[in-house]
Protein backbone atom coordinates (compact mmCIF):
# COMPACT_ATOMS: atom_id res chain seq x y z
CA UNK A 1 0.00 0.00 0.00
CA UNK A 2 2.02 3.19 -0.80
CA UNK A 3 1.20 6.41 1.45
CA UNK A 4 0.67 10.00 0.55
CA UNK A 5 3.90 10.96 -0.25
CA UNK A 6 4.98 8.11 -2.75
CA UNK A 7 1.60 8.96 -4.67
CA UNK A 8 2.52 12.34 -4.94
CA UNK A 9 6.15 11.48 -6.25
CA UNK A 10 4.20 8.71 -8.99
CA UNK A 11 2.00 11.92 -9.92
CA UNK A 12 5.14 13.72 -10.19
CA UNK A 13 6.95 11.53 -12.64
CA UNK A 14 3.98 11.02 -14.64
CA UNK A 15 4.05 14.68 -15.39
CA UNK A 16 6.00 16.66 -18.13
CA UNK A 17 9.05 18.73 -16.84
CA UNK A 18 7.62 22.30 -17.79
CA UNK A 19 10.75 22.68 -20.32
CA UNK A 20 10.12 19.87 -22.19
CA UNK A 21 6.41 20.84 -22.62
CA UNK A 22 6.94 24.50 -23.29
CA UNK A 23 9.55 23.39 -25.99
CA UNK A 24 6.46 21.09 -27.33
CA UNK A 25 4.20 24.28 -27.38
CA UNK A 26 6.42 26.16 -29.38
CA UNK A 27 7.01 23.43 -31.83
CA UNK A 28 3.09 22.94 -32.23
CA UNK A 29 2.74 26.68 -32.90
CA UNK A 30 5.49 26.75 -35.42
CA UNK A 31 3.93 23.42 -37.08
CA UNK A 32 0.60 25.28 -36.97
CA UNK A 33 1.54 28.28 -38.86
CA UNK A 34 3.68 26.60 -41.25
CA UNK A 35 0.31 24.49 -41.76
CA UNK A 36 -1.66 27.81 -42.49
CA UNK A 37 1.18 29.41 -45.15
CA UNK A 38 1.03 26.02 -46.87
CA UNK A 39 -2.26 26.05 -47.05
CA UNK A 40 -2.46 29.60 -48.59
CA UNK A 41 0.63 29.00 -50.54
CA UNK A 42 0.38 25.54 -52.73
CA UNK A 43 -2.78 26.06 -54.31
CA UNK A 44 -1.81 29.63 -55.79
CA UNK A 45 2.20 28.13 -56.88
CA UNK A 46 0.07 25.30 -58.47
CA UNK A 47 -1.91 27.00 -60.86
CA UNK A 48 1.15 29.63 -61.36
CA UNK A 49 3.20 26.80 -62.51
CA UNK A 50 0.45 25.20 -64.53
CA UNK A 51 -0.10 28.51 -66.29
CA UNK A 52 3.80 28.83 -66.65
CA UNK A 53 3.90 25.75 -69.12
CA UNK A 54 0.99 26.73 -71.02
CA UNK A 55 -1.65 24.54 -69.41
CA UNK A 56 -5.12 25.34 -68.61
CA UNK A 57 -6.90 26.45 -65.45
CA UNK A 58 -6.87 23.72 -62.68
CA UNK A 59 -10.84 22.48 -62.09
CA UNK A 60 -10.47 23.11 -58.15
CA UNK A 61 -9.14 26.33 -59.26
CA UNK A 62 -12.46 26.85 -61.26
CA UNK A 63 -14.56 25.24 -58.59
CA UNK A 64 -13.57 27.39 -55.31
CA UNK A 65 -13.97 30.82 -57.89
CA UNK A 66 -17.47 29.25 -58.54
CA UNK A 67 -18.30 28.61 -54.96
CA UNK A 68 -16.80 31.46 -53.52
CA UNK A 69 -19.31 33.86 -55.47
CA UNK A 70 -22.99 34.16 -53.78
CA UNK A 71 -25.56 32.28 -54.96
CA UNK A 72 -27.68 35.63 -55.06
CA UNK A 73 -25.36 37.00 -57.89
CA UNK A 74 -25.61 33.86 -60.03
CA UNK A 75 -27.94 32.69 -62.20
CA UNK A 76 -30.64 30.06 -61.97
CA UNK A 77 -29.06 27.70 -63.86
CA UNK A 78 -25.74 28.34 -62.66
CA UNK A 79 -26.36 27.49 -58.78
CA UNK A 80 -25.72 24.07 -58.12
CA UNK A 81 -27.85 20.76 -56.94
CA UNK A 82 -29.71 21.61 -53.93
CA UNK A 83 -29.51 25.18 -53.50
CA UNK A 84 -32.22 27.57 -53.89
CA UNK A 85 -33.15 30.85 -53.93
CA UNK A 86 -33.71 32.83 -50.61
Amino acid sequence: MANNFQKIMEDREAMLPPELEDRMSQHLGTFSMFGKVIELFVPNALHTVVRIFGGEELPCIKERKRLAEPAWRRPPEARGPGETED
